[in-house]
């Protein structure tokens, strides 16, 4: 009994193999042990949120946008006190 199971497992090894020449497989399929490998499949995990690049302003720069901004709210104060006086 014994040699037939053999027998017939290195037939179902052989007709596996030829299944897998057949299909392109370039790697041969592990005997079958009814075991899952352990672990998440390669390539799997999330991959990470790209990173926002933050401004980098040169001292010039920083300076103008500095004045730019002083002139906004001044001229939105002097909006709101000349609408508040109507």
């Amino acid at each position: 009994m014994k040699d037939v199971l053999e027998i017939l497992i290195a037939e179902r090894d052989r007709i596996n193999r030829a299944i897998e020449v057949l299909q392109g497989s370039a790697v041969p399929a592990e005997p079958a042990t009814g075991k899952r490998p352990v672990g998440r499949p390669k390539g799997s995990g999330k991959k990470a949120a790209k990173k926002r690049g933050r401004r980098n302003f040169s001292e010039e720069a920083r300076k103008a946008q500095s004045e730019k901004m002083k002139a906004y709210w001044a001229a939105r104060r002097k909006e709101k006190t000349s609408k508040g006086k109507g």
